[in-house]
């Protein structure tokens, strides 16, 4: 770009050394071969951001890229963590370890979250955490433990507190069953 926006005396000059557009591009490839070498080398996160920053229109951007998130996906693996995985996403949206690195955040979040599998930790996940993969898992939790003593008001509480749930239909049936035995008895 220099040498094209040269006044023609120094690029005349610079003919002398022998120097022109050809040679200088021919040193850039050779300089960013040479940069991508090292990155790949040394093959970090880092490493690979530094060459994208300082080699924008290298050929090996593309090959880079893939390497970046490669490396970042292997670290976030490691640590296992659903920080890590967040994080991740967020850095890397669209690399092709995003959907995975996506599907073990909600997994983790989901485990973390509700490690200690009492009724109100599934309620307040579901509440903070409405979309979640594991919705159908929580909901049969908050079922199970919400109506585990069978009397009928648990049931009719199911039902009003999450009407848009699955299990709605089967809260219904208990709940029609235990009401056709109080008429009997």
């Amino acid at each position: 770009v220099d040498y094209q926006q040269a006044p023609v005396k120094e690029r005349e000059k610079l003919l002398k050394i022998p120097v022109d557009s050809n040679v200088l591009v021919t040193y850039r490839h050779r300089i960013d071969s040479a940069a991508f070498a090292r990155a790949r080398e040394a093959n970090t996160e880092a490493a690979y951001l530094d060459f994208l920053k300082r080699f924008e229109t290298a050929s090996q951007k593309a090959d880079a890229i893939a390497l970046r998130d490669e490396v970042a996906f292997a670290n976030a693996v490691l640590e296992n963590t659903y920080q890590s995985f967040l994080t991740y996403t967020e850095k890397y949206p669209d690399s092709r370890f995003a959907g995975e690195a996506k599907a073990r955040y909600d997994r983790l979040l989901f485990e973390s979250k509700t490690s200690d599998q009492k009724l109100t930790t599934f309620e307040s996940f579901l509440s903070q955490y409405p979309q979640t993969p594991y919705r159908g898992e929580i909901e049969q939790q908050i079922f199970e433990k919400l109506t585990a003593g069978g009397e009928a008001a648990a049931f009719e509480h199911f039902i009003r507190k999450y009407p848009a749930s699955g299990k709605v239909k089967i809260a219904k049936n208990f709940l029609y069953h235990l009401l056709k035995e109080d008429e009997r008895a």
